[in-house]
């Protein structure tokens, strides 16, 4: 139907650019210091022997990984217009989302800090451009809204 086409249009061209967005963010900026940094823990008189295999496999984990992560906006879309969530849920678990971003970084990137905190940016700001994604497209209705509502006395003449 067209009024299906004019939803699903923009969500597959944002999904699609999230994705290529977080594979060559994974690849130009995170595989760019996590590589040298599994090099540099190797003692000294060794020598690296590394497969084109394994090099494969570990950047295209990490590119799959991170265009994934990127797909949080399209995620917060849905459960917004769900009805699951709203913004302020998002702003009041702010902290906590945080730490869940730092504890997938950890999880997705070598034991480096400075790899993980650069995941963990942009996981951030994509977390604060969701929170905006869910005021715009929450269908939540607010239960203290509709408290506040119902308890406010009636001032009818």
């Amino acid at each position: 139907h067209k009024h299906e086409r004019k939803t699903v249009f923009p969500l597959v061209f944002c999904s699609v650019f999230l994705m290529l967005l977080g594979a060559s963010f994974g690849y130009f900026v995170i595989f760019r210091f996590g590589f040298p940094f599994f090099l540099s823990i190797m003692s000294s008189g060794a020598e690296a022997n590394i497969s084109l295999a394994s090099y494969l496999t570990t950047s295209l984990k990490l590119m799959a990984g991170l265009g994934l992560c990127f797909q949080m906006p399209i995620v917060i879309y849905f459960c917004a217009r769900m009805g699951l969530l709203d913004a302020r849920d998002m702003i009041t678990k702010f902290r906590y989302s945080i730490v869940i971003i730092f504890v997938i970084s950890a999880i997705m990137t070598p034991p480096d800090p400075m790899t993980q905190v650069l995941m963990a940016g942009p996981l951030s700001v994509l977390y604060a451009i969701s929170i905006v994604v869910a005021y715009v497209f929450s269908t939540k209705e607010r239960l203290e809204e509709v408290d506040e509502a119902e308890m406010a006395p009636e001032t009818t003449p």
